[in-house]
């Protein structure tokens, strides 16, 4: 946050929050800038989560009406019995969008290869299919890419399996990818400072 003053005025961006919104600056400049806004990352989908996100996509609307608001899941949601539960989340809480996180790994073996092809058709069906499932009124989905590294010392992903990710992305009809990148990671540890990097289409 402290860097967003020196973007030029009205460059989009957008940041993950957690419970409430004061750290979103209120400067019109930046504030009508603001495209996407993360409420929280990987949660369990519990009555508790569900009520809360309910409440917190309801309020970024009224206070940023040009914002999209969401939610990332991790990939053990890609399994096909946790489908209704994606289905009842965005019923009962109405996102914007849909995001998910399954990382193929660097070498892009075929089982992780064809897993995150498979995750990437899942939440392209949840999101053509829409809040209410009747495809009437489609959401967007966005995804992810695997681009981080644990640590400094760590293997490159290729710029091919860049590529690969965004481009697979757009031909699922993605309109969203998401990097980021572990500007200072803690040796031997895959927590560390995180920078968000990110293309809306």
């Amino acid at each position: 946050m402290p860097l967003l003053g020196a973007f030029p005025t009205g460059t989009a961006w957008g940041r993950i929050n957690d419970d409430n919104l004061n750290e979103i600056p209120a400067d019109p400049n930046y504030k009508n800038s603001l495209v996407s806004l993360q409420y929280r990352d990987e949660p369990t989908l519990t009555p508790a989560f569900l009520s809360a996100a309910a409440s917190m996509y309801a309020l970024v609307r009224q206070v940023y009406p040009n914002t999209l608001s969401y939610t990332n899941f991790s990939d053990v949601y890609r399994h096909p019995s946790s489908i209704p539960e994606l289905r009842n989340y965005m019923q009962t809480t109405n996102p914007d969008m849909l995001m998910f996180d399954n990382y193929p790994d660097f070498s892009f073996a075929p089982s992780s290869r064809f897993n995150w092809y498979s995750t990437l058709q899942q939440y392209r069906t949840l999101g053509i299919a829409g809040i209410d499932g009747t495809g009437d009124m489609p959401i967007p989905y966005g995804l992810y890419l695997n681009l981080f590294r644990p640590t400094f010392g760590s293997a490159l992903p290729s710029e091919s399996f860049v590529r690969l990710q965004q481009f697979s992305g757009w031909a699922f009809g993605y309109t969203m990818a998401s990097a980021f990148v572990y500007n200072n990671p803690y040796p031997g540890s895959s927590q560390g400072d995180c920078a968000m990097l990110g293309n809306l289409r």
